[in-house]
């Protein structure tokens, strides 16, 4: 089973407290064998890499224990992925013929390699070899100098500092030259397994046959080289934040954009946006251009429009180009004139025609309610020159209200009489329909008494159609 991590033993080898422990007693029962690690093989059938004991890949920390460190640490196991790329130099060759292609510097910090010879391409590990562990022993000893887990992360932390301060003595195989013609040793599996630009300078090199591995770096003053490798090298929150902390003119938000490090140029650019004010602010401007740093550049545009009259006397200012210059003039004064949105502070060119191509309708309409506010006032303006308004000025608004309502009440009246006459026209209209009305009651009457003389005719006519019919019978009866 998984070895608790020292400090939650005693020094007699017993369990310590409950309250100090990371795994209880049925965690431990389910924690993974560490002694049989999970091999992955990569091109090479015979080149392994060892992995957690969860069996997901070098990037599966081991995170079922409850309580985390405070200090998460460093983990390397992505150096493992491709050791070629990150220039591995030692392969431990074991017995059944597998081998584990590693970085000499990095297993370094366990005693059981320390006593390997520097200059050793191939270690044989094994019962007669150069190191005289099993194969499960020795994969468990790699696993922890990359910081596999949670508790061996702050161990490879320390190591890593442990070579930027002696990094002449600890394998260096590059040199990085400052602005200044500084030299610093460095490491270079550990540049390329950390910042792209730095793999990329190591390859080419390596492809033309170069071996000095010497990285000129003219805009990095020398002062800022040790923090640079520092956050590299560890790739620890830690480490930005001290450097961005010195860097107090952008000059690393410059370096961090050209090395292809974009937690360390954020890190850099929320101190930055900072630390603005009316000394810095050109600077960090211009910093924000060289640095492509767009949240830095548009403050520090916002608060030179705002405050353009104290950063014009700066000595910095001069630092901006005339054209740029006009252009924040331009833009403090479209601040100050817009009409569409007072106060807004524009911090680009853009910015101001996309103002400017509001639309039409809306301005429109904004400039009649401007003409007729106009208007009004030009109208008070000359009743109050005529005398109209004998009051002192102090009883303006009681009149306005009085004229107000004197208006509403006039439309009330106004719609008043509407509703009257609307009335009347109403009544006309029921007087007719009443006529109407009697009207076709006469016709229906008259309809009816016709209906009926129209009757009696009918039946009048019958009856004498039928006595005519009998006296025709009475003569042809005679004859």
């Amino acid at each position: 089973m998984q070895a608790e991590p020292p400090e939650n033993r005693s020094s007699d080898g017993s369990d310590s407290s409950d309250n100090d422990r990371i795994l209880d007693d049925e965690d431990m029962m389910q924690a993974p064998d560490h002694g049989r690690l999970p091999l992955i093989t990569y091109n090479n059938p015979n080149t392994i890499i060892p992995t957690p004991g969860t069996g997901e890949g070098v990037h599966s920390p081991d995170e079922r224990s409850p309580a985390l460190p405070v200090d998460r640490g460093t983990c390397l196991l992505h150096m493992l992925e491709d050791p070629q790329a990150t220039f591995g130099d030692t392969a431990l060759v074991f017995d059944d013929g597998d081998e584990v292609v590693v970085h000499r510097v990095i297993i370094n910090s366990r005693p059981v390699f320390q006593s390997l010879p520097p200059q050793l391409p191939r270690v044989l590990v094994g019962a007669c070899g150069d190191v005289h562990l099993s194969k499960e022993d020795a994969l468990a000893q790699v696993h922890a100098a990359y910081g596999a887990s949670l508790a061996d992360r702050p161990a490879t932390r320390a190591y890593l500092h442990s070579l930027l301060a002696a990094p002449e003595s600890a394998l260096a195989d590059g040199l990085l030259i400052a602005a200044d013609g500084s030299e610093f040793h460095v490491h270079r599996c550990m540049l390329a397994a950390n910042c792209d630009f730095f793999r990329a300078c190591f390859a080419h090199a390596q492809r033309e046959g170069r071996t000095d591995a010497k990285l000129p770096c003219e805009d990095l003053p020398s002062r800022l080289v040790p923090l640079l490798l520092a956050a590299i090298y560890t790739g620890h929150d830690e480490e930005r934040r001290i450097l961005a902390s010195e860097d107090l003119n952008g000059d690393m938000l410059a370096v961090a954009d050209q090395l292809l490090l974009p937690e360390l140029k954020e890190a850099c650019e929320t101190v930055l946006v900072q630390r603005i004010d009316a000394t810095r602010a050109p600077t960090l401007l211009l910093a924000a251009v060289t640095g492509r740093a767009r949240r830095l550049h548009e403050a520090c545009m916002q608060f030179i429009i705002r405050n353009l009259d104290e950063v014009s006397r700066a000595p910095d200012y001069a630092l901006l180009t005339p054209p740029v210059q006009a252009i924040l003039k331009q833009l403090r004064s479209a601040m100050n004139k817009n009409p569409l949105c007072p106060g807004a502070c524009l911090t680009d060119p853009d910015e101001l025609l996309a103002v400017l191509r509001e639309a039409y309708v809306q301005q429109q309409e904004r400039l009649i309610e401007s003409q007729q506010r106009q208007a009004e006032e030009k109208r008070r303006s000359e009743m109050r020159r005529q005398g109209e308004h004998s009051q002192s000025s102090h009883l303006s608004p009681y009149l306005s209200f009085a004229r107000r309502d004197h208006n509403r009440g006039t439309r009330l009246e106004d719609a008043a009489r509407r509703l009257e006459r609307q009335r009347t026209q109403m009544d006309d209209v029921d007087r007719k329909l009443e006529k109407q009305r009697e009207q076709m009651d006469a016709v229906m009457h008259f309809l009816n008494s016709q209906e009926k003389a129209l009757a009696g005719m009918i039946r009048g006519s019958a009856e004498l159609s039928s006595q005519g019919a009998g006296m025709q019978r009475d003569e042809d009866n005679v004859n």
